[in-house]
């Protein structure tokens, strides 16, 4: 009689093993299922959040991680991010009036390969004393900086371009100082371009525009 039990137990182990696989196979793909997506970026010609920024060197803003990724072909191969190691910086424009100096860089891509950018640059400038402790404005101000970012691609020999406005006279808000130097960051890099220039400036009254494709006025 014992004997017997134990065959007839048999059958109810074969039937419970393939169920309990069936299950554990069930619950991953469930788990697959429910598994979060990443966050969606935002798109071009989008206003990206002052928290998207990755932080560049001097602590100036760039663009948000994943939003100046774009396939560069069909492949599905991605545009290098423009950088500073394969750029030259000059003024392509300056007027002043009203005691504001608005000048329009121009920033080459000297590569052998298009490249892509998004966001606002960066801007330090050396004083008498070193490099000024300078707070950057990205936006706000006159209308030439006051544009919505938007995503550009720049073909090897061709140029971006950015808009800074700043005061030159000393007034209530500070003293206006003298520098002979300045850098250019470009949006996510953490190096920096640099080129003589002289000027004067008060650094808590530099605005600026978002990289574009064509000067702007």
């Amino acid at each position: 009689m014992g004997t017997g039990g134990g065959i007839r137990r048999i059958p109810v182990l074969v039937i419970l093993v393939p169920a309990v696989l069936a299950m554990a196979g069930g619950g991953y793909a469930l788990a697959r299922a429910l598994r979060s997506s990443p966050p969606a970026t935002n798109g071009a010609g989008s206003r990206p959040a002052s928290t998207g920024y990755h932080g560049a060197a001097g602590g100036h803003a760039a663009a948000p991680s994943g939003s100046t990724t774009h396939s560069g072909s069909s492949t599905g191969v991605s545009t290098p991010l423009c950088s500073d190691s394969s750029a030259v910086v000059r003024v392509s424009s300056q007027e002043g009036a009203a005691g504001t100096i608005s000048t329009v860089w121009q920033v080459k891509n000297t590569s052998s390969t298009a490249c892509h950018s998004y966001g606002y640059p960066g801007m330090d400038f050396r004083g008498k004393s070193g490099w000024m402790n300078v707070q950057v404005h990205r936006g706000g101000g006159m209308n030439n900086v006051n544009q919505t970012p938007t995503a550009i691609v720049v073909r090897p020999g061709a140029s971006l371009y950015f808009v800074s406005d700043w005061s030159d006279v000393t007034t209530n808000v500070g003293n206006c100082q003298t520098f002979d130097r300045v850098k250019v960051t470009q949006p996510d890099n953490t190096a920096s371009v640099q080129k003589a220039s002289s000027g004067c400036l008060i650094p808590t009254s530099v605005y600026l525009g978002p990289v574009t494709s064509s000067p702007t006025a």
